[in-house]
């Protein structure tokens, strides 16, 4: 317990504690700040009240010396706690851009206040004809910031040739939680971490210069945070565009809502690099300027569940590997979304070509998702081996219900008990189902339990199509689907097409596609006649030749 003993030295209120050394003493200044006189603590663990050390908090008198200050007593102390009682605290110099508050040899440090009334905010004019942002917060180790209000004042500083250096908290340092922290009009990013084990929750982030908050470091969890307005990048994002830091891993980003964010909502994306266990679940994410939800170096342990995009202008979920990936993506969940009326497609998991990266999406699970109004396909899955696409709800996109597509060959893929209703909406010539291969061949292609349906108009062209460039299809197997009011034949008999196994569907018929034109088909069911065997063949419309491929029989 403190013994207080009140002097005045050199404008600071001192007293004593109980070894006889001189401390501040913090009191009460409004009716919100429950701290009072009577401070239980020790010599290690100090209590500092920023006004104590000269700081006013009357929104005009310049208080960063008087801050720092008290920073480096903390320092001498090797911790403790750095108190902003309600005030509005001006900071930042006239001299340009600056670490203002520089906490990389400042470990240990608990900085707050009394909530939203506690305003701290970068002096108007700091960053006038420089080329970099504001700093406010600069490092920590174990730090422990929270019920602050941090503003950088963006709009005042003058047009920045670079705000890469710019942010309210800048490297947040190892082991160090933000709570309950407003971060706003920031010159450069409302947050960065660059340690491992840091938490971000329950602040609210608006209209920041950059990201809302910057994930460089494993460990980390960001929950329960509103993120509005960023004008450039992703609100929220896991990695960086170099090296230094590594791979990372163990990402928690949970119950966040993110609000109109310029370039997108939350986005893993390293360079020559990747991130492991990466978990996005349960936020809400509406008119985003680009992507929802984007994953483009994540490795094993992806998963996306739970989320709900609206509006983005770009994919609802879009997950891929680019020439930056290190390391394959294995086995992605995307599981329980909800997107809306997304510009291009509502999930997109896809792989570029071969030839342009050497890492790859496997098996990915899209599972019990429900996605309406997309751009282009509600769902699109692209050179891609073994996705399951499982009991989701395609409804109402402009063009394909669901379109997998690949430029090599195409194995182990499974379509089951999807609802697909009221697809291509554009211009009556997409399926409900469409699996395309391109100068290459599939390999086990089931498509079992669907229900494809086209309540109003436009209908779905054709039910279910597939295609195979090669015309060497093995183990396809189309079982116990519905499918009704599409304008053509139930299964979509287009060129280079045919089943080898059709059971249980609704209807059941195979259609003859001789007597369909050139364009719509040329491959399908030979019915026996002549000296050709009943079952899948190849007829070639330039030839005008069947080959049988159950035993290799050609007839004209």
């Amino acid at each position: 317990m403190v013994n207080i003993e009140l002097k005045n030295e050199d404008g600071k209120i001192v007293g004593y504690d109980s070894n006889g050394n001189k401390i501040p003493i913090r009191f009460a200044e409004t009716e919100h700040d429950s701290v009072t006189t009577e401070v239980s603590h020790t010599k290690q663990d100090p209590v500092v009240n920023v006004k104590a050390w000269g700081a006013k908090g009357d929104g005009s008198t310049n208080d960063t010396q008087a801050i720092r200050d008290a920073l480096s007593y903390l320092k001498e102390e090797g911790g403790g706690r750095l108190f902003f009682p309600a005030g509005t605290y001006v900071v930042c110099e006239n001299s340009g851009p600056e670490k203002t508050f520089d906490l990389t040899d400042k470990p240990n440090l608990e900085i707050c206040g009394v909530g939203y009334a506690s305003h701290i905010k970068a002096k108007d004019g700091v960053a006038e004809g420089v080329d970099a942002g504001v700093a406010i917060f600069h490092g920590g180790e174990n730090a422990d910031i929270h019920d602050l209000r941090v503003d950088g004042r963006r709009s005042t500083q003058g047009k920045l040739s670079d705000s890469s250096n710019g942010g309210n908290f800048v490297q947040l340092g190892a082991n160090s939680t933000l709570h309950n922290v407003w971060s706003v009009n920031s010159t450069g990013e409302g947050v960065e971490t660059v340690g491992d084990g840091v938490s971000v929750s329950d602040c609210i982030f608006r209209n920041n210069e950059k990201r809302d908050i910057h994930i460089r470091g494993s460990n980390t969890s960001v929950n329960d945070n509103l993120c509005e307005s960023c004008q450039e990048g992703f609100a929220i994002k896991v990695g960086t565009a170099t090296t230094e830091k590594g791979n990372i891993s163990t990402v928690e980003i949970t119950d966040n809502v993110i609000d109109n964010p310029a370039t997108g909502g939350i986005s893993i994306r390293q360079k020559s690099a990747w991130a492991t266990d990466a978990t996005i679940v349960s936020n809400r994410i509406v008119d985003s300027g680009g992507h929802g939800i984007r994953s483009e170096t994540a490795a094993e342990g992806l998963e996306i569940a739970g989320n709900t995009v609206v509006k983005p202008a770009k994919d609802g979920i879009h997950v891929t590997v680019t020439e930056r990936s290190a390391a394959d993506c294995i086995r992605p969940q995307v599981t329980n979304n909800t997107v809306r009326d997304p510009g291009n497609y509502g999930t997109d998991v896809s792989n570029l070509t071969q030839a342009r990266v050497s890492a790859a999406v496997a098996s990915p699970r899209i599972k019990d998702n429900d996605v309406f109004g997309a751009g282009q396909a509600a769902c699109r899955v692209s050179n891609t081996d073994d996705p399951r696409i499982d009991s989701n709800t395609f409804e109402g996109s402009r063009k394909q219900g669901l379109h997998v597509t690949s430029s090599v060959t195409l194995s182990r893929v499974r379509i089951r008990d999807n609802d697909i209703i009221d697809n291509n909406q554009a211009d009556s010539s997409f399926d409900g189902i469409r699996t395309y291969v391109d100068n290459a061949s599939i390999r086990t292609l089931v498509i079992r339990g669907n229900e494809i349906d086209s309540v109003g108009e436009p209908q779905h062209q054709r039910g279910i199509s597939i295609w195979d460039g090669a015309g060497s299809y093995s183990s396809v197997h189309l079982r116990d689907n519905t499918v009704m009011n599409q304008t053509e034949v139930a299964y979509g008999i287009s060129e280079r097409e045919w089943y080898s196994v059709v059971r249980g569907n609704s209807p059941s018929e195979v259609v003859d596609v001789r007597s369909l034109t050139e364009y719509e088909g040329n491959k399908a069911y030979h019915d026996g006649s002549g000296e050709m065997p009943a079952g899948p063949a190849f007829y070639d419309v330039y030839e005008k030749k069947w080959t049988s491929l159950v035993d290799g029989t050609t007839s004209l």
